[in-house]
């Protein structure tokens, strides 16, 4: 299975509203989604959190698609020396790539399902799209 994910912030980037991500399907259906209300939350820290959670949903075998290049390489990795703060998450990220044979993708925006999904269903308040692009 392909486990699509992308990220975003309320506003601009970084966020003082805070932001999250989506997990999808290949078929743009909604897996997962997360919320997170956090001062300076930032895109990058939505990729990262949301190639995690895709890792905990995947089975042995899947595959994780994401258009975030630096979330993938933090994950690969298992560490951020840009964001250390975030570093435990990417470490869980890279255990479970490993242990179940995952593989993680990058595809160009209007190839992620997941921000399909997001450009498709997010307002807020005021009526803008949240601000994943930013």
């Amino acid at each position: 299975m392909k486990i699509y994910t992308d990220g975003y912030t309320i506003g601009k980037n970084p966020s003082q509203k805070g932001g999250g991500y989506v997990l999808t399907t290949e078929l743009g259906e909604r897996l997962h989604r997360e919320h997170i209300l956090q001062e300076n939350f930032t895109n990058n820290e939505a990729e990262l959190l949301g190639i995690n959670k895709a890792s905990q949903f995947a089975s042995m075998g899947d595959e994780i698609v994401t258009d975030s290049q630096v979330a993938k390489d933090w994950a690969k990795n298992g560490f951020c020396k840009a964001r250390p703060d975030l570093s435990p998450r990417a470490k869980e990220a890279k255990e479970n790539i490993i242990f179940k044979k995952l593989t993680v993708t990058q595809v160009p925006r209007e190839q992620n399902q997941a921000g399909i999904y997001i450009e498709n269903n997010f307002k807020t308040e005021d009526g803008d799209l949240f601000g994943r692009r930013n």
